[in-house]
């Protein structure tokens, strides 16, 4: 389970991409694929930083990149899968 926001390292609230997807009922897979398509206007409200983390699977343990959004790159991203209905 994750939390909904959390403080960085350098006190900045930040949201997970798995969190986002999550709360909108679609696959991190579509996430990924739009923070990569609007990687550009992301970065227009700051770095795009994201993490390495390890998750349980069936085979054992996996790793696998995990985005952290400021507030307004997470509005972003909701807002594009709701206009485009993902």
């Amino acid at each position: 389970m994750h939390d909904l926001v959390i403080i960085n390292s350098k006190k900045e609230a930040v949201c997970s991409h798995v969190v986002i997807s999550g709360g909108k009922g679609v696959t991190q897979d579509s996430s990924l694929k739009l923070i990569k398509k609007y990687s550009d206007e992301l970065k227009e409200f700051g770095r795009v930083r994201f993490q390495i983390v390890p998750f349980d699977t069936n085979g054992g343990l996996q790793k696998r990149k995990e985005y952290m959004l400021n507030e307004h790159q997470s509005m972003f991203l909701a807002s594009i899968k709701n206009n485009h209905g993902l």
